[in-house]
Protein backbone atom coordinates (compact mmCIF):
# COMPACT_ATOMS: atom_id res chain seq x y z
CA UNK A 1 0.00 0.00 0.00
CA UNK A 2 0.92 3.13 -0.39
CA UNK A 3 1.20 5.99 2.11
CA UNK A 4 -1.60 8.08 0.37
CA UNK A 5 -3.84 4.69 0.95
CA UNK A 6 -2.66 3.85 4.35
CA UNK A 7 -3.85 7.21 5.41
CA UNK A 8 -6.88 6.75 3.33
CA UNK A 9 -7.57 3.29 5.61
CA UNK A 10 -6.79 5.46 8.90
CA UNK A 11 -9.24 7.88 7.78
CA UNK A 12 -11.51 5.16 8.30
CA UNK A 13 -11.16 5.34 12.33
CA UNK A 14 -14.03 5.99 14.14
CA UNK A 15 -14.06 9.26 16.72
CA UNK A 16 -15.55 9.02 20.15
CA UNK A 17 -18.07 11.24 18.78
CA UNK A 18 -18.71 8.55 16.01
CA UNK A 19 -17.72 10.14 13.50
CA UNK A 20 -14.73 9.09 10.62
CA UNK A 21 -12.86 11.24 8.69
CA UNK A 22 -13.96 9.76 4.95
CA UNK A 23 -17.37 8.51 4.60
CA UNK A 24 -17.72 4.72 2.96
CA UNK A 25 -18.49 6.19 -0.25
CA UNK A 26 -15.37 8.72 -0.20
CA UNK A 27 -13.37 5.58 0.88
CA UNK A 28 -14.44 3.22 -1.98
CA UNK A 29 -13.79 5.84 -4.65
CA UNK A 30 -10.71 6.95 -2.91
CA UNK A 31 -9.28 3.21 -2.75
CA UNK A 32 -11.74 0.85 -5.27
CA UNK A 33 -8.81 -1.85 -5.17
CA UNK A 34 -9.62 -2.17 -0.99
CA UNK A 35 -13.06 -3.85 -2.04
CA UNK A 36 -14.47 -6.37 -3.34
CA UNK A 37 -18.10 -6.83 -3.46
CA UNK A 38 -18.57 -3.98 -0.62
CA UNK A 39 -16.02 -6.65 1.63
CA UNK A 40 -12.32 -6.11 2.36
CA UNK A 41 -10.52 -7.76 -1.07
CA UNK A 42 -8.94 -11.08 -1.02
CA UNK A 43 -6.05 -9.65 -3.15
CA UNK A 44 -5.38 -6.55 -1.15
CA UNK A 45 -5.26 -9.17 2.10
CA UNK A 46 -3.72 -11.75 0.26
CA UNK A 47 -0.81 -8.90 -0.79
CA UNK A 48 -0.74 -8.06 3.03
CA UNK A 49 0.14 -11.70 3.82
CA UNK A 50 2.48 -11.92 1.34
CA UNK A 51 4.37 -8.36 2.01
CA UNK A 52 4.39 -9.13 5.48
CA UNK A 53 3.49 -5.40 6.47
CA UNK A 54 2.32 -4.65 9.75
CA UNK A 55 1.12 -1.38 8.76
CA UNK A 56 -0.46 -2.94 4.98
CA UNK A 57 -2.09 -5.90 7.93
CA UNK A 58 -3.58 -3.03 10.21
CA UNK A 59 -4.87 -0.89 7.33
CA UNK A 60 -6.91 -4.16 5.85
CA UNK A 61 -7.86 -4.85 9.29
CA UNK A 62 -9.61 -1.19 9.46
CA UNK A 63 -11.02 -2.15 6.36
CA UNK A 64 -12.49 -5.24 7.15
CA UNK A 65 -13.99 -4.27 10.09
CA UNK A 66 -15.65 -1.37 8.25
CA UNK A 67 -17.02 -3.06 5.01
CA UNK A 68 -16.85 -6.63 6.27
CA UNK A 69 -14.28 -9.27 5.83
CA UNK A 70 -15.01 -12.83 3.13
CA UNK A 71 -15.85 -16.40 4.23
CA UNK A 72 -13.04 -17.17 1.73
CA UNK A 73 -10.54 -15.07 4.09
CA UNK A 74 -10.67 -17.56 7.07
CA UNK A 75 -7.95 -19.46 6.48
CA UNK A 76 -5.44 -16.43 5.62
CA UNK A 77 -6.66 -14.75 8.58
CA UNK A 78 -6.05 -17.70 10.86
CA UNK A 79 -2.56 -18.02 9.50
CA UNK A 80 -2.05 -14.71 10.87
CA UNK A 81 -2.62 -15.66 14.66
CA UNK A 82 1.02 -17.25 14.06
CA UNK A 83 2.76 -14.65 12.68
CA UNK A 84 4.95 -12.29 14.97
CA UNK A 85 5.49 -9.41 12.44
CA UNK A 86 2.56 -7.48 12.95
CA UNK A 87 0.15 -6.74 16.65
CA UNK A 88 -3.11 -7.20 14.92
CA UNK A 89 -3.91 -10.66 16.94
CA UNK A 90 -6.56 -9.61 19.60
CA UNK A 91 -7.86 -8.24 16.43
CA UNK A 92 -7.93 -11.64 14.17
CA UNK A 93 -9.59 -13.35 17.51
CA UNK A 94 -12.29 -10.87 17.18
CA UNK A 95 -12.72 -11.90 13.42
CA UNK A 96 -12.58 -15.23 13.55
CA UNK A 97 -14.86 -15.47 16.25
CA UNK A 98 -17.74 -13.72 14.22
CA UNK A 99 -16.73 -15.18 11.44
CA UNK A 100 -17.01 -18.87 13.04
CA UNK A 101 -16.40 -22.36 11.54
CA UNK A 102 -14.15 -25.40 12.41
CA UNK A 103 -11.58 -24.17 10.14
CA UNK A 104 -11.41 -21.49 13.21
CA UNK A 105 -11.09 -23.73 16.07
CA UNK A 106 -7.00 -24.25 16.03
CA UNK A 107 -5.92 -20.87 15.49
CA UNK A 108 -7.97 -19.97 18.20
CA UNK A 109 -6.28 -22.69 20.39
CA UNK A 110 -3.19 -21.09 19.19
CA UNK A 111 -4.14 -18.05 20.47
CA UNK A 112 -4.49 -19.51 23.36
CA UNK A 113 -0.27 -20.89 23.32
CA UNK A 114 1.33 -18.15 21.63
CA UNK A 115 2.51 -15.07 23.22
CA UNK A 116 3.85 -12.57 20.47
CA UNK A 117 6.87 -11.18 21.77
CA UNK A 118 5.04 -7.16 22.31
CA UNK A 119 2.42 -8.55 24.56
CA UNK A 120 4.98 -10.55 27.03
CA UNK A 121 4.05 -7.75 29.20
CA UNK A 122 0.46 -8.70 29.74
CA UNK A 123 0.64 -11.18 33.21
CA UNK A 124 -3.58 -11.02 32.43
CA UNK A 125 -3.08 -12.92 29.02
CA UNK A 126 -5.62 -10.86 27.29
CA UNK A 127 -4.92 -12.40 23.81
CA UNK A 128 -5.33 -15.90 25.74
CA UNK A 129 -8.50 -15.00 27.18
CA UNK A 130 -10.40 -13.13 24.56
CA UNK A 131 -9.43 -16.12 22.65
CA UNK A 132 -10.84 -18.60 25.45
CA UNK A 133 -14.16 -16.48 25.13
CA UNK A 134 -13.96 -16.78 20.93
CA UNK A 135 -13.71 -20.76 21.60
CA UNK A 136 -16.25 -20.64 24.28
CA UNK A 137 -18.93 -19.28 21.44
CA UNK A 138 -18.14 -21.74 18.70
CA UNK A 139 -20.94 -24.25 18.83
CA UNK A 140 -18.57 -27.49 17.50
CA UNK A 141 -17.34 -30.29 19.67
CA UNK A 142 -13.68 -29.91 18.98
CA UNK A 143 -13.79 -26.32 20.57
CA UNK A 144 -15.33 -28.03 23.77
CA UNK A 145 -12.57 -30.41 23.24
CA UNK A 146 -9.65 -27.60 23.45
CA UNK A 147 -11.41 -25.81 26.21
CA UNK A 148 -11.15 -29.22 27.97
CA UNK A 149 -7.63 -29.46 27.32
CA UNK A 150 -7.37 -25.36 28.61
CA UNK A 151 -8.96 -26.32 31.62
CA UNK A 152 -5.89 -28.40 32.47
CA UNK A 153 -3.63 -26.51 31.50
CA UNK A 154 -0.66 -25.60 33.87
CA UNK A 155 -1.32 -21.95 33.22
CA UNK A 156 -3.87 -21.00 36.18
CA UNK A 157 -5.41 -18.19 34.12
CA UNK A 158 -6.44 -20.14 31.14
CA UNK A 159 -7.36 -23.40 33.14
CA UNK A 160 -9.80 -21.30 35.22
CA UNK A 161 -11.14 -19.47 32.81
CA UNK A 162 -11.43 -22.37 30.57
CA UNK A 163 -12.96 -24.93 33.54
CA UNK A 164 -15.31 -21.45 34.37
CA UNK A 165 -16.60 -21.90 31.28
CA UNK A 166 -17.00 -25.56 30.62
CA UNK A 167 -18.58 -25.61 33.93
CA UNK A 168 -21.21 -22.75 33.11
CA UNK A 169 -21.79 -24.97 29.52
CA UNK A 170 -22.61 -28.16 31.70
CA UNK A 171 -24.90 -26.20 33.79
CA UNK A 172 -26.99 -24.50 30.71
CA UNK A 173 -26.97 -28.24 29.70
CA UNK A 174 -28.94 -28.99 32.69
CA UNK A 175 -31.29 -26.47 32.54
CA UNK A 176 -32.18 -27.00 28.96
CA UNK A 177 -32.68 -30.83 29.94
CA UNK A 178 -35.21 -30.13 32.90
CA UNK A 179 -37.20 -27.75 30.38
Amino acid sequence: MTPYQHDLCKALITNVDGTTQISNESFAAAFPDALEQNRLADRLLNGVVDAKSAEDLSCAMLVGFRFGFSVNQRSALAALIHEDWHQCHEDLVSVLQDMGGEETIEALFAATQHVPEYLEWDSNRALAVKAIYALDRLPYDEAKQKLKILANSLDPILSDLAGRSLALAQVQAARRAQS
